[in-house]
C-alpha cells in the first residue's frame, strides 16, 4: 500500500510521546513493505531531510516548534490548510491520521477522494488548550471527527468509551509501548532516593506538584534527589519555584534530552513520576512516560485518572496511585517508596513483567498495521 501518514506532531527534533508513537507505527508499516509518506510539521533542526527514519519519507508541511511557537492554535489552522492542499494532490491507497488535529484535514480529504482511512487517537489536544473556548468545545469536536473514518484506534479503554458515535466493532484499543532494547531494569534493588520525571512541562503536566511535594519531604529526607527531564512553556516558572522553595540542592532540571538518553536516568531511579492534573485529555491518557517507567522496572507514581488505572491497576498492584492534584498525597507516596525500597522495587518488577506482555512497541504497532491492511482489503474488494 501507499500510505499517507498525517500528524500534527513536530519532527526534527521529535518531542513527546505522540512523536514516539508515530515513529514506531511508521516503522512497522515500512517493515511490512508498505510505502509510507509522513506529512508533519518540522522544527529548528530540519535541514531538508527526505526521510524521517529509513524507508519512511518525510513531507514537511509547516514549521511549528512544540514548546516555542506562539499562538499555536493559529499555527495549526494554517498547518491544516497546507496539509489539505498537499493531500488532495497526493496519490495514496490508505490515509492514516494521528489524532483529530491532522484528522480534521484527513476527514475532508477522505470525503473528497473516497479513500480508506483510519484514525489513531492517542490524545485530546484541545482539552489542554490555554484558551477556555477551545478547552470547552474542542474535545466534543475531537470525539466527533472519528465518525468520518473507517476504523478508529484508541490508546486506552477510557478514551475508546468516549468515541460513542462510532460503531463499537470499528473501534480498537491499542496502547502505547516501549522499546525493551532501550528501556530495561538496572538490575539492582533501588535504595537510592532518586525520583525522575520525563516529558513535557506544561501547566497540565503538574511538575509544580512534584516540587511542592518535595518541599514537604526535604527536611526528613535531605539525601533525596529529583531529576526533571523535558522542556515546555512552564520550565522556567518551575525552575524559579524550585529556587523559591529551597530545593536547588535536590532538584535538577536537565531540559530536553534525546529520547535514547532517558533510560540512563530511569535505570538508577527509585520511582518515575506522572504528575498530570485532571483534564479532558489527561483523564483518558495512558501516557508513554508511564509505560517507559514500567519497562525500566521502576515503580510508577501516578494520579488516579482513568487511563492511569488501566496502566497500573489498583494502588500497589503494579504502580502507586495518588489523588490527582493533591501534592501532600503525592509526598506521602514518595515517602513510602523511600521508606520501603524493597517493596517498591517489587512493584516495579511486577510492572515490568506486565509491560512485557501488554506494552511492546513492536507488537502493538504491528497490530495497528494489521487493522489498516484489513481496512484496505475490505474497501478494495
Amino acid at each position: 500500500m501507499k500510505i499517507a501518514y498525517i500528524t500534527h506532531e513536530t519532527f526534527f527534533p521529535p518531542k513527546g510521546g505522540g512523536a514516539v508513537r508515530v515513529l514506531n507505527i511508521a516503522k512497522a508499516f515500512a517493515k511490512k513493505g508498505h510505502e509510507v509518506k509522513l506529512f508533519a510539521p518540522y522544527g529548528d533542526l530540519y535541514s531538508g531531510e527526505k526521510e524521517i527514519i529509513p524507508d519512511v519519507a518525510f513531507i514537511p508541511v509547516s514549521k511549528i516548534e512544540r514548546f516555542k511557537t506562539k499562538n499555536k492554535e493559529t499555527a495549526y489552522i494554517k498547518f491544516l490548510f497546507s496539509l489539505t492542499s498537499l493531500l488532495i494532490k497526493e496519490k495514496f491507497d490508505l490515509l492514516f491520521s494521528h489524532i483529530a488535529v491532522a484528522g480534521t484535514s484527513g476527514a475532508l480529504v477522505k470525503t473528497i477522494k473516497r479513500k480508506p482511512a483510519v484514525i489513531d487517537l492517542d490524545d485530546i489536544i484541545s482539552g489542554l488548550s490555554g484558551i477556555s473556548f477551545v478547552q470547552r468545545y474542542g474535545p466534543p469536536f475531537e470525539f466527533f471527527i472519528p465518525v468520518f473514518y473507517d476504523r478508529v484506534i484508541c490508546m486506552s479503554e477510557s478514551l475508546a468509551k468516549r468515541v460513542s458515535m462510532v460503531k463499537k466493532d470499528h473501534v480498537f484499543v491499542v496502547p502505547h509501548g516501549a522499546d525493551f532494547g532501550l528501556f530495561y531494569p538496572g538490575g539492582e534493588s533501588r535504595k537510592e532516593r532518586h525520583f525522575v520525571f520525563s516529558g513535557g512541562i506544561e501547566k497540565h503536566d503538574g511538575v509544580d506538584l512534584i516540587l511542592m511535594a518535595a518541599k514537604e519531604l526535604i527536611d526528613k529526607y535531605p539525601d533525596m534527589k529529583i531529576t526533571i527531564l523535558g522542556d515546555g512553556s512552564e520550565l522556567s516558572r518551575n525552575m524559579e519555584l524550585s529556587r523559591e522553595l529551597g530545593l536547588s540542592s535536590i532538584v535538577e532540571f536537565k531540559g530536553w534530552i534525546e529520547h535514547e538518553r532517558v533510560p540512563e536516568y530511569l535505570r538508577h531511579a527509585c520511582a518515575g513520576i506522572v504528575s498530570d492534573r485532571r483534564r479532558a485529555a489527561t483523564e483518558v491518557a495512558l501516557v508513554v512516560r508511564g509505560v517507559e517507567y514500567m519497562a525500566s522496572g521502576i515503580p510508577v507514581i501516578a494520579p488516579d485518572h482513568g487511563g492511569t488505572r488501566e496502566l497500573l491497576g489498583d494502588d500497589g498492584e503494579r504502580g502507586i496511585i495518588f489523588r490527582s492534584g493533591d501534592y501532600p498525597d503525592l509526598a506521602s507516596k514518595m515517602a513510602w517508596v523511600m521508606d520501603n525500597p524493597d517493596e517498591a522495587y517489587n512493584i516495579g518488577i511486577k510492572g515490568r513483567k506486565y509491560a512485557e506482555v501488554n506494552y511492546c512497541w513492536e507488537n502493538n504497532a504491528e497490530r495497528i498495521v494489521k487493522i489498516c491492511e484489513a481496512v484496505y482489503r475490505e474497501k478494495s474488494s
